[in-house]
């Protein structure tokens, strides 16, 4: 029942072109960043740690992080109740895809690493659309959201795997497999 009123909700956001979600992210962003004070004091806390970025104004930089998770968030909201193929056409550019294609010809599988900066669903989409994919992934914690992120990430070609020995099982098979 949830997720169907979420879907119902979150169907407008699918019908918008990217530049104007990512619009919307950006002002979710800059809730967050006044609304999650305990969330930006982490990235501050991350920040000073990794000592990449010593001369940067650490609240700028703090601000512009919390804009591209609302970014993040609303992209990958989006994505989840989106056609495939109008999820493909987010798509700008693939570099390298030869080596995807010489690694599929010579049957072997492929390991894709996908950090968890900026939009990292439609990795998986994208190859789905055109090869079969296992994909490791963790439920969310919030029962409620469950349904829809199974959803969302799911396609004929897009197979989840749970984040445990079960799931790293499926992953092997899938290698040997040459996916």
């Amino acid at each position: 029942m949830i997720c169907a009123m979420l879907k119902f909700l979150l169907k407008p956001l699918s019908a918008m072109s990217l530049p104007t979600v990512h619009r919307l992210g950006k002002t979710l962003g800059n809730i967050m960043y006044v609304l999650m004070p305990q969330a930006v004091n982490l990235i501050k806390d991350n920040l000073e740690q990794s000592k990449l970025l010593p001369h940067e104004d650490p609240k700028y930089i703090t601000k512009l992080n919390m804009q591209e998770n609302g970014k993040a968030l609303l992209e990958s909201l989006a994505i989840w109740q989106k056609p495939e193929q109008e999820v493909i056409k987010w798509v700008k550019a693939c570099s390298n895809w030869d080596l995807i294609e010489t690694a599929i010809n010579k049957k072997k599988g492929i390991i894709f690493l996908t950090p968890h900066m900026g939009c990292f669903e439609i990795t998986s989409k994208f190859y789905g659309s055109q090869y079969p994919i296992t994909v490791l992934f963790r439920k969310p914690k919030m029962r409620w959201l469950q349904a829809l992120t199974t959803t969302g990430r799911s396609n004929t070609q897009i197979h989840l795997a749970p984040a445990n020995i079960k799931g790293v099982r499926s992953l092997m098979k899938a290698l040997q497999r040459g996916e």
